[in-house]
């Protein structure tokens, strides 16, 4: 779902610009159509993308904006040490 979502807001995106903010009202009905499902709430599809803009965000920070880490490729992972990931845990 999460891979259709994304697919159908890159579609709106191309025929309306990044600058065009998201119907959610009308987006959602013709996502639920799209995917044969129907949300439990109305803002259903609003928080979906706001959680996973969030997760983004954070991901991209980290793969980019910490120094020592690396990127590997072949799994997709970052490469941290385990001192790393202790002082990120405590915070």
């Amino acid at each position: 779902m999460v891979l259709e979502l994304c697919r159908f807001l890159n579609k709106y995106i191309t025929k309306h610009g990044r600058t065009s903010p998201f119907k959610w009202v009308t987006l959602q009905p013709e996502f639920e159509k799209v995917i044969n499902h129907k949300f439990a709430s109305d803002k259903a599809m609003k928080n979906k993308y706001d959680s996973m803009r969030k997760e983004y965000n954070l991901w991209k920070s980290l793969k980019n904006g910490e120094t020592g880490l690396g990127w590997n490729e072949s799994t997709k992972q970052l490469n941290c040490s385990d001192e790393w990931w202790k002082r990120k845990i405590q915070f």
